[in-house]
């Protein structure tokens, strides 16, 4: 089970409006955001600003510093150090890079019950801080994972039911991310989360769904198929459909 040594935190921490941080060296620790507040935020030598909600992870020694953006500022934050450097890489949460959960509202309670442990140290509380951790940054992935999908969802499934009926418009996964306007492996991501199955086998899922309606309705010779499921050769066609299916197309046709 990872662990969290926790340095310091604190729950809807306040300050000023002339609040301004500067850490050119960064810190010593991993450093976790949670902004309330509007802030202006430069990682990088960028300048950011950033809406309330957002949250950032900070790896030790990334040079940063942030103020309000014209308000009080209101954030969560905790200094820590994970037993396990890539823990973050196996939840996919990126470092250094501004996060938007969909909805941030459970970070407060569970960096409060982590500084309220910290201040009474009962028994068990390293045990109590370290699930409180885990618990939250799974919740933070599962937010942002539903932020992401919701934002796509329409389109990938208008995608996908337009490649069922039509599977030879496209020619391979590159052609499916480009009709969402995204690359081929962030579409590929996206996709899985989304349906449960790479988009690969997907597509040809639906090349052989179509075939095999057509087979069952229809006199159409099979180049005529293989052609309007978008094989570039009937020779494919019937080796991929048998692999999928257990039998030929010929056979196919003659049971159903």
């Amino acid at each position: 089970m990872i662990t969290y040594d926790i340095i310091r935190t604190r729950h809807n921490g306040k300050e000023s409006e002339s609040f301004n941080l500067k850490r050119p060296d960064g810190t010593d620790d991993y450093l976790f955001l949670h902004f309330k507040t509007p802030v202006v935020f430069t990682i990088f030598g960028k300048k950011h600003k950033l809406t309330s909600g957002t949250c950032i992870i900070l790896s030790p020694g990334t040079p940063h510093a942030f103020y309000p953006d014209g308000c009080k500022l209101l954030h969560d934050w905790i200094h820590f150090m994970p037993s396990e450097n890539d823990i973050f890489s196996k939840l996919k949460i990126d470092l250094n890079a501004f996060l938007y959960p969909s909805d941030s509202s459970f970070i407060t309670a569970s960096v409060k019950k982590c500084e309220l442990e910290l201040i009474y140290k009962d028994e068990f509380y390293k045990e109590l801080v370290s699930s409180e951790m885990t618990k939250m940054f799974i919740k933070l992935k599962r937010q942002l994972k539903e932020n992401v999908l919701s934002y796509h969802t329409n389109d990938f499934k208008s995608l996908r039911i337009d490649m069922y009926r039509n599977p030879h418009k496209y020619l391979n996964t590159s052609d499916m991310a480009k009709s969402v306007n995204l690359s081929r492996s962030r579409f590929s991501v996206l996709y899985k989360e989304l349906f449960d199955i790479s988009p690969q086998l997907d597509h040809i899922n639906s090349k052989i769904s179509k075939a095999s309606y057509l087979l069952s309705v229809g006199t159409l010779s099979l180049n005529e198929i293989s052609e309007m499921c978008g094989y570039q050769n009937i020779y494919h066609f019937i080796r991929q459909f048998r692999q999928v299916v257990g039998v030929t197309p010929g056979q196919y046709r003659k049971n159903h």
